[in-house]
């Protein structure tokens, strides 16, 4: 599923020549892409999010100068004629066959994991708003907590912000954010647990 969703984003942001808004279910609303929670972490390692939030793939940027640079010298007459007796170079490959976009894609990806073997970093106030936009997400983790409401995650998830503010953290990779919210939501209720029973009980904060 990862690769399909990479294909119509390619397809996208090529045709648009510039990021475009998207978000997972956009993903599922436009294309009925279904990805996991780990699908959708693969699928980001290609992603780099811009500081508006908006999706780009930086891969695109090369293809979409060469066919401006390719329209230019068909306005001109075309390529300038080559010299008589021209040095021997090794041949590339130029068609954009399915091994060679597969070649690109891998090369993407290994940037990616260079760049940040954590995966994609956001800001916390987009991941807050792509955990609120994940319904099973949402419905696992108001079972897990044992949460009344929808608007008792959205005030979590706020107040947890407002921790990872305070602590000079304004970014996290996808998977850190879920796992770091989780943890911090069961210190939390631990230490609530502690103080209603008074400070002769000691609770385990792991």
């Amino acid at each position: 599923m990862v690769r399909y969703a990479l294909r119509e984003l390619f397809d996208l942001m090529y045709k648009e020549g510039e990021p475009v808004e998207m978000n997972r279910d956009f993903i599922y609303d436009d294309y009925n892409i279904e990805l996991s929670d780990l699908e959708y972490q693969k699928l980001m390692e290609y992603i780099d999010v811009q500081p508006n939030g908006k999706w780009w793939i930086n891969n695109i940027k090369k293809r979409i100068s060469k066919a401006e640079a390719a329209r230019e010298n068909g306005k001109k007459g075309g390529r300038p004629k080559k010299p008589k007796n021209p040095e021997k170079k090794p041949k590339t490959e130029t068609q954009e066959t399915p091994l060679y976009k597969e070649k690109e894609k891998e090369k993407v990806k290994e940037k990616h994991e260079v760049e940040n073997k954590e995966g994609v970093f956001k800001n916390i106030d987009a991941l807050k708003n792509d955990y609120l936009n994940d319904q099973k997400l949402c419905n696992a983790i108001t079972q897990t907590l044992k949460l009344k409401s929808r608007h008792q995650l959205e005030e979590l998830l706020r107040e947890f912000n407002q921790h990872l503010t305070s602590t000079g953290s304004h970014a996290k990779s996808w998977s850190d954010y879920t796992s770091h919210f989780l943890n911090w939501n069961r210190r939390k209720k631990d230490i609530e647990v502690k103080n209603q029973v008074g400070s002769g009980y000691n609770v385990p904060i792991g």
